[in-house]
C-alpha cells in the first residue's frame, strides 16, 4: 500500500480560523444585493485575535451577513458574521 504525501499550497500556513463566524445559513433564506455594502467588521482570528477589518456584505439573512474578506488569513471568500459585528462604511 502506498501512501502519498501531498505538499500543501504556501497559502495554507496562513489560515487562521474566525472564531465569531457563523455557520452558512439555509441557501433558501439568503439575499444577495445587487451591489455590495462596504462595512467594516469585527474579525476574531484564533491566532490574532480581535481585528476590524474593511471588507464587503456579499449575501445576508436575517441574523447573518456574508462579508467578502481580502486577507490572506481566511481560507474563503469570507465569514458569515451576526449583524452587531459589522458597521456600514
Amino acid at each position: 500500500m502506498h501512501h502519498w504525501h501531498v505538499t500543501p499550497p504556501p497559502s495554507w500556513r496562513f489560515w487562521q480560523e474566525i472564531t465569531n463566524g457563523q455557520p452558512v445559513p439555509e441557501q433558501s433564506l439568503v439575499t444577495t444585493p445587487e451591489t455590495p455594502i462596504p462595512v467594516t467588521a469585527r474579525i476574531v482570528w484564533a491566532v490574532d485575535g480581535e481585528e476590524r477589518l474593511d471588507g464587503w456584505a456579499i449575501r445576508w439573512t436575517r441574523d447573518q451577513v456574508l462579508v467578502e474578506l481580502r486577507d490572506q488569513r481566511c481560507a474563503t471568500v469570507g465569514a458569515w458574521l451576526a449583524p452587531a459585528d459589522l458597521k456600514r462604511r
